[in-house]
């Protein structure tokens, strides 16, 4: 109580109502894989859109792990996620081995080195002069940076000043100011040189001498390009790759760089279905994952060409309602141009009909007999008689149907369980348990008694009556939909005098129709 002691008239600001809890969000996704450039350590970013996804993580052309071309399964994932209706998506990028970030051709006063290892760091730089440039007169200059034969990134106005705020040790620091340009700026620079000729000396030496000749390029004359060398994906992520190390001083790797992320809801690792002799140890990794952050679920994926048997099999090595296991691979574009079409895994593809469903349904509804958004197809035709036995099982299954196109024709998780054998009932509960949790931090420390107590039963009940209210709750009136207790009969004198405040919660959550049945008889016509 504040103290009054003056003679005066006080106004004092009061609460006549209950703390509101307010619904977490559902749909954010956080994926794992190798990509072709990008942070392998560190908090992961914020993407919006798949541009967002090649600006800092590079296209969706192949990658070449070890002695292999492969897929680039990430961001093709990463693309179906947010064509799906996905709208928020963190990247862990993870390669085995050691990566290697290309450089320019060795040079005591000016190195350029790309800022993130990959095959995709193996830059052409090209000078294009501000002035005309003789000898070594000093002048301005921008810089682009080519990958695949476009340009992906222009430097402008760069002085060949050895110092200053519009040096190349300045405009390419290796350690930008703003964290944007660490992502986005994909080259950086070392200077050694201490006057401009030795700048212009330096750069001049490390142009391609044939690019800048005229004589070789009638067309559009002399070009002044620098070749970054050397840069490499490194070999095939394992299970240990995709699990990462916690490392607060250097960056978390894998699925340990996701914990610090607290909004995910959704994990997906698709390139792990695409290694045969790993994908079973790291489905392992993200269901132990899932598990320690208690609020995720993680989309699996079946591998290429498995058989109704195999897919049988491996779904028998899981029992996890955190795990939702998905069947066959999807027929898609190639959004790399490279092919016409690709078999990919569907993981990608299903988050964003998890994301689309919690938004335009709510995450109470099955995310199932959805589209799935850019889909030609799918690898394999899974018929009625094959999902007899894979649907009991919990393996979901993507069917096509003549006239309603490529759909998700199964809602069901890993569990052994059934209380909690559909997907939407275990991200319903998660959905609750951690709205609950995340806006009841205010009970903490505060006097346990029956003032605390009441509080918090009308806290709760208004939330779950707005969910009940919305249709999200099974039966006709709140007493039949939930139940909330947080009195003496919760709590024993043991409970009070160790600190612990006990709220009991029960809730009817509605589960999906199935299996759709209409009984139809004759009817004899009365007369």
């Amino acid at each position: 109580m504040p103290e009054y002691l003056a003679p005066g008239v006080f106004v004092e600001e009061v609460s006549y109502r209950a703390k509101s809890i307010e619904g977490v969000g559902t749909s954010v996704a956080g994926l794992v894989g190798p990509t072709r450039t990008g942070p392998l350590r560190g908090k992961p970013e914020l993407l919006t859109s798949f541009a967002d996804f090649v600006r800092v993580y590079g296209d969706a052309r192949d990658l070449t792990l070890g002695t292999d071309t492969v897929l680039n399964h990430t961001a093709i994932a990463a693309k179906a996620f947010f064509d799906g209706g996905g709208s928020k998506l963190f990247v862990a990028r993870i390669a085995g081995g050691t990566p290697e970030a290309a450089t320019s051709a060795d040079n005591d006063d000016l190195v350029f080195t790309a800022r993130f290892p990959g095959a995709q760091s193996n830059y052409t730089l090209e000078v294009h002069w501000r002035s005309p440039v003789t000898g070594t007169d000093p002048t301005d200059f921008d810089l682009d940076v080519i990958s695949n034969g476009e340009v992906i990134y222009t430097y402008s106005n760069i002085s060949v000043a050895p110092t200053g705020p519009r040096s190349l040790g300045s405009v390419l620091a290796a350690n930008p100011a703003r964290r944007s340009d660490a992502l986005s700026s994909p080259v950086s620079a070392t200077v050694s040189a201490d006057t401009e000729a030795e700048v212009v000396a330096a750069l001049t030496a490390l142009f391609d001498d044939d690019a800048a000749s005229a004589e070789d390029n009638p067309l559009t004359g002399a070009r002044y390009l620098i070749h970054l060398t050397g840069g490499s994906d490194g070999d095939a992520p394992d299970a240990a790759d995709y699990a990462g190390i916690t490392d607060e001083v250097n960056g978390s790797i894998g699925f340990a760089a996701l914990e610090d992320i607290e909004d995910i809801a959704i994990v997906l690792a698709p390139a792990a279905a695409a290694d045969e002799t790993n994908h079973q140890a790291i489905v392992v990794e993200m269901q132990k994952h899932c598990r320690k952050m208690r609020y995720r679920v993680g989309i699996v994926d079946a591998r290429e060409g498995m058989s109704v048997g195999e897919v049988r099999e491996f779904r028998s090595e899981f029992d996890d309602s955190r795990l939702a296991l998905y069947y066959p691979w999807v027929v898609a574009s190639d959004p790399s141009g490279q092919r016409t079409t690709i078999n990919v895994p569907p993981a990608g593809f299903i988050a964003g009909v998890y994301a689309n469903t919690d938004v335009q349904r709510g995450v109470h509804k099955a995310p199932a007999n959805e589209p799935v958004i850019g889909a030609l197809g799918f690898a394999q035709d899974i018929n009625r008689f094959q999902q007899e036995l894979l649907n009991p099982e919990g393996i979901n299954c993507l069917r096509s149907f003549p006239g309603r196109g490529h759909r998700v024709w199964g809602g069901r998780t890993l569990a052994s369980d059934p209380e909690w054998k559909y997907v939407n009932v275990r991200r319903y509960f998660l959905y609750l348990e951690r709205s609950i949790e995340k806006s009841t931090q205010w009970v903490v420390f505060e006097p346990n008694g029956e003032r605390l107590w009441s509080n918090v039963r009308t806290t709760v009940e208004d939330f779950l009556y707005n969910e009940w209210f919305n249709g999200r709750l099974l039966g006709p009136t709140p007493k039949a939909a939930y139940f909330v207790r947080c009195d003496r009969s919760t709590m024993t004198q043991n409970d009070l005098d160790n600190g612990r405040l006990v709220c009991e919660i029960g809730v009817a959550p509605l589960k999906p129709a199935e299996f759709v049945i209409f009984r139809i008889g004759q009817k004899t016509a009365d007369a």
